[in-house]
């Protein structure tokens, strides 16, 4: 891409807003990138770009947000709240295990290989004692974990994120803003296990 080719990419994107546009290009500054991003580029590569990373950047263009084949673990001993959390979860192409004892949670965790767990704090095994140990494993130390609680208290932020939680996200659950944090803590794992 050269400044000839930035109306080339503005029509496009104008044209075809759903078509997935990768550029490759040899200009690799800060503003190069935000023009191209804001003309509607999906995937910036700069040259010499190997063919591994070509394709790379073309495969996770035409995935685009489709997560079918992402696992999210919820863990709350509260079967309405599972059954919420799944049936907002599971229209997004997101395969949904429900846990409702957390004394089964390893079990579940190594058998599942989710990646996402969303955990309560409450419960009869706190959601921080499984946060942490999740963390204290080499294999599952970098999965993301979401908090669910009703508490918005500092204290509890707090404590979540001592424990090793990613993300907070305060009951009742919005929608949106769940699937919105599932999708880009899934997206942003599969970015760096690319590299």
């Amino acid at each position: 891409l050269n400044t000839a080719g930035l109306p080339l990419l503005r029509d496009l994107a104008q044209q075809f807003p759903q078509l997935p546009i990768v550029v490759l290009t040899r200009q690799d500054t800060l503003a190069d990138r935000l023009t191209v991003s804001r003309l509607g580029a999906r995937q910036f590569l700069h040259k010499p770009a190997t063919t591994t990373q070509i394709f790379r950047a073309i495969a996770r263009v035409l995935t685009g947000s489709k997560s079918s084949d992402a696992k999210v673990l919820v863990v709350d001993d509260d079967p309405a709240t599972l059954g919420m959390l799944s049936a907002l979860l599971t229209p997004w192409g997101l395969e949904v295990a429900t846990l409702s004892d957390p004394q089964e949670f390893w079990q579940q965790l190594t058998a599942i290989a989710p990646d996402v767990v969303l955990l309560d704090l409450e419960m009869p095994l706190s959601g921080l004692e499984l946060c942490q140990v999740v963390r204290q494993d080499t294999q599952w130390g970098d999965l993301p974990i979401l908090v669910v609680t009703a508490h918005t208290d500092a204290d509890s932020l707090q404590q979540a994120f001592a424990a090793g939680a990613d993300d907070f996200i305060t009951k009742p659950v919005l929608g949106p803003e769940l699937v919105t944090r599932i999708l880009s803590r899934i997206k942003r794992t599969r970015r760096r296990s690319d590299r």
